[in-house]
């Protein structure tokens, strides 16, 4: 089944339904018509903050970056990254230089691992307050919601939907 028409299906479903308080529900709707795969399969790492580390901002390159339509990278014998801007498609012309910062190789990029889950900043009262005018007392809200348990709670359920990052459609 195409995905445009997977996604019309599962749309369809979430309309019949009022309120969803449970990620689960989402979860179950969409495994009717996809594959979830959890984020703890994988390991996620900053290559944002190792990129600005170790490569040139494309501002500092030997050619500028807005004009160019074809970009063509190459590794060096020195385990170093070549790149060479092309202002058209067919040309085949420039010299390729170093993408990286004067002492970087690629090599020496080690991304640090991301922790799962995030915090929330700031006063959560004013969550409460909302949690406590739709569903009423504090104490039913808590049990019926997956995402105010523990981050560590929540990375063992396997029916999370907060831990769900992308649905591969069959």
């Amino acid at each position: 089944m195409p995905p445009d028409r997977v996604f019309g299906v599962i749309e369809k479903q979430l309309r019949k339904k009022s309120v969803i308080v449970n990620p689960v529900e989402y979860d179950q709707i969409i495994e009717n018509y996809a594959t979830i795969r959890k984020i703890q399969a994988w390991n996620i790492f900053d290559w944002r903050r190792e990129a600005t580390r170790v490569l040139k901002r494309p501002v500092a390159w030997h050619f500028q970056f807005n004009k160019m339509k074809r970009f063509i990278f190459n590794k060096s014998s020195k385990d170093n990254v070549l790149v060479r801007g092309q202002p058209h498609y067919f040309t085949d012309f420039g010299m390729a230089k170093g993408l990286c910062k004067k002492g970087n190789k690629i090599s020496f990029s080690s991304p640090k691992s991301l922790p799962y889950g995030r915090q929330l900043k700031g006063d959560k009262s004013s969550i409460n307050k909302l949690l406590v005018t739709h569903f009423g007392a504090t104490e039913n809200v808590n049990n019926e919601l997956v995402g105010a348990e523990e981050p560590e709670a929540a990375a063992n359920d396997e029916k999370s939907c907060t831990n769900a990052v992308g649905y591969d459609l069959e």
